[in-house]
């Protein structure tokens, strides 16, 4: 039982969704200013703010998706993910868009280790086909990661390599992009 407590945890504890948190204080940092040489803080403008409420909202369904989870609960965790996947983030807000990335590619999991891998897939496909202002991004690839997973477990191969593939390609455009490099 504490193993798959463990396995559970590590699931939906992901990186991303800390390395989004992180994007929160970030930007709350961002935020401060300085006024002449001495380090005043800023109150954050209302679109600002609103940015932050949102990446908060979205962290807070995410734990209680977690929690949920924990419980033996799954459509309350996934009622909690689908409010995450509701939230509107103002456009071109990069953190906002990742979150809702995330979100897809946890739901689709979920639905998966629940033993639902029709839905899981429809998700996944849902997720990509989704319009995005966002082209390249380590939270795109994923999907087709996590696609790749769901089409290994309907017994489809080919199509999961590809998908693989299709996740490394966009992640080494994504690292090509940081590096300075033309994809």
């Amino acid at each position: 039982m504490v193993e798959s407590r463990t396995n559970e945890r590590h699931t939906f504890r992901r990186w991303p969704v800390r390395w989004l948190w992180w994007s929160l204080l970030l930007l709350l940092g961002v935020t401060t200013g300085c006024k002449s040489s001495k380090l005043q803080p800023r109150v954050p403008n209302r679109q600002e703010e609103k940015m932050l409420a949102l990446l908060s909202m979205a962290r807070s369904h995410h734990q209680l998706a977690s929690l949920a989870s924990r419980r033996g609960k799954p459509k309350e965790a996934l009622k909690e993910l689908d409010a995450i996947l509701k939230l509107k983030f103002p456009k071109g807000f990069r953190p906002g868009e990742e979150m809702l990335l995330d979100a897809w590619a946890r739901k689709a999991t979920f639905l998966l280790k629940n033993k639902q891998p029709k839905q899981a897939l429809a998700t996944v496909e849902q997720a990509i086909r989704r319009p995005t202002w966002l082209k390249r991004s380590y939270y795109i690839a994923h999907l087709f990661q996590v696609r790749g997973t769901i089409l290994e477990a309907l017994q489809k191969p080919a199509e999961a390599v590809r998908s693989y593939q299709e996740s490394i390609r966009r992640n080494q455009a994504v690292i090509q992009e940081i590096d300075g490099q033309r994809p």
